[in-house]
């Protein structure tokens, strides 16, 4: 097979496709029957909800009917055996719900089911008050009846929504594989139809597209020729160009050097930086340590004026209290002389004494008057002091408050700095990789132009793989020494020598 021209490969691979597209049209007809089969399963999951639905209605219909005999005729065991059904019935109404919210086919039964859940609610707040009327053996009148007629209006509306549930289970089941086998038995109809007519595209592209290769690839393989001849001319010019870059490059890695020693120097003026912006830091730390104590002393300083403030008061309280009793006393004193007066000559002796008693009671509500306007002096000179001294203590806090902004702005300035040094220690070391760079990118383009003496050699053995390109396309066997020298001597014609820089 390695001396069959291209174009017969190129067509037994298309037979060999066109066999892979019957082996594929064959599994497509299998995978079809197997989903007609696991749509038919899945379609029989329409089944319990129907099923679940039926015994539903089975059981409430029962539960209904022992409900009527106990309440029309109390027959014995009736109720017992009405509940049992009914909460069969809460059972199968369970088991729907679950299975209708857990099956996603069944999302059309779901309004339905919702509203059977509400009937069957509806009707269990009318059934127990009904039971509890004939269990109190009221068992006529208006009430009694317009009861049992709502209940028997909502046992109705509960069964039609169990058969509304039932036939809408039985109907989705029927839609569905009716849809089922309709769109399957459209697909195997379009899947053949298409198959047909993409093995008749198929062999007509075929047969283009191994005329078009064989036209492409004689084509490519002048291109091939040119190209060669071209790639030894570039080769020439890269050799050329790589002398000039190392030149380049020696002289910009002198200019590095140079810009390596200035760095060197910001470097070290960054660092003073750094220590300076640092002491600056310790002093203003220090001065708002010392402005925070000379505030809290201010502030203990206010403290002790409100106490005295205070004290001045408790004072003036007292000296209310002692002006009260000296008023009293002096009252005490009139009644004192006027039934000494009563007493005539034997009353004498005491009215000298409540005289005393009365000068003393003026002299201490005197005495009382001056202290209190003393304290009421001494705390308003407390308050003065108090609110001077508050007044500072707010001046200080501003002072605070600038030392802290202050002390913030030398510490973002001695973190800028430092960023700034390792910023510059960071250029210097990658100033000192760009050296080192430079000087390989120097060998490098040394060795650039010993590789286009090889690209040289690498563009003549394209032209042999040119001509073995040929040889491939027509099934002939060509010259691959002699072909490409006719395409080698027009360029060489063509082309100007390449001149060095």
């Amino acid at each position: 097979m390695k001396t069959w021209p291209i174009s017969r490969k190129i067509s037994v691979g298309f037979a060999g496709l066109l066999a892979l597209m019957a082996y594929l049209a064959l599994m497509s007809s299998v995978t079809m029957r197997n989903v007609m089969q696991g749509e038919g399963a899945q379609s029989r999951s329409y089944v319990p909800a129907q099923q679940e639905a039926t015994n539903f209605e089975r059981d409430i219909l029962n539960a209904r009917i022992f409900y009527i005999y106990y309440v029309t005729i109390q027959k014995p065991g009736a109720i017992d055996k009405g509940e049992e059904r009914f909460r069969t019935a809460h059972q199968d109404l369970a088991k729907l719900a679950e299975l209708v919210q857990s099956e996603a086919a069944l999302a059309e039964v779901r309004p339905a089911v919702a509203e059977l859940q509400r009937a069957m609610t509806a009707y269990e707040e009318v059934l127990r008050p009904t039971l509890a009327m004939v269990a109190r053996g009221e068992r006529s009148g208006p009430g009694y009846d317009a009861q049992v007629k709502e209940w028997a209006a909502r046992g109705a509306a509960l069964i039609a929504a169990a058969e509304a549930v039932e036939g809408e289970s039985a109907g989705l089941g029927q839609r569905s594989r009716s849809s089922m086998v309709d769109s399957l038995s459209h697909a195997v109809l379009l899947g053949g139809v298409s198959f047909t007519v993409g093995l008749l595209v198929a062999i007509v592209f075929a047969i283009w597209l191994t005329r078009g290769i064989n036209g492409s690839l004689n084509s490519i393989s002048a291109e091939l020729r040119v190209g060669a001849g071209q790639v030894s001319l570039a080769a020439a010019g890269v050799s050329d160009a790589s002398r000039a870059l190392a030149r380049e490059t020696s002289e910009q890695a002198a200019m590095i050097e140079e810009t390596s020693a200035s760095t060197e120097e910001i470097n070290a003026m960054a660092r003073r930086n750094v220590t300076s912006s640092g002491n600056a830091a310790g002093l203003v730390k220090s001065a708002t340590a010392s402005s925070d104590e000379a505030s809290m002393a201010m502030q203990e300083c206010v403290a002790a004026m409100d106490a005295i403030g205070q004290s001045s008061q408790s004072i003036a309280k007292t000296l209310q209290v002692i002006d009260q009793i000296a008023f009293q006393t002096n009252i005490l004193a009139l009644n004192a002389a006027v039934e000494a007066a009563r007493a005539g000559e034997a009353g004498k002796g005491f009215a000298v004494v409540a005289e005393e008693v009365r000068n003393l009671a003026q002299r201490s509500a005197k005495a009382a008057e001056e202290i209190s306007e003393l304290t009421t002096l001494s705390a308003s000179n407390s308050h003065v002091g108090s609110t001077k001294i508050a007044a500072l203590v707010e001046s200080g806090q501003k002072a605070n408050s600038a030392f802290a902004s202050v002390r913030g702005l030398v510490e973002q300035i001695f973190q800028g700095s430092t960023e700034q040094g390792r910023g510059i220690e960071q250029i210097g070391r990658a100033i000192q990789k760009m050296e080192g760079v430079t000087q390989k990118s120097a060998a490098s383009a040394e060795e650039s132009a010993a590789a286009a003496t090889q690209l040289t050699a690498q563009a003549e053995m394209l032209e042999v793989l040119a001509a073995r390109l040929d040889e491939m396309v027509q099934g002939t066997q060509a010259d691959g020494g002699q072909v490409g020298q006719p395409i080698r001597r027009s360029l060489r014609a063509l082309t100007p020598e390449p001149r060095m820089r």
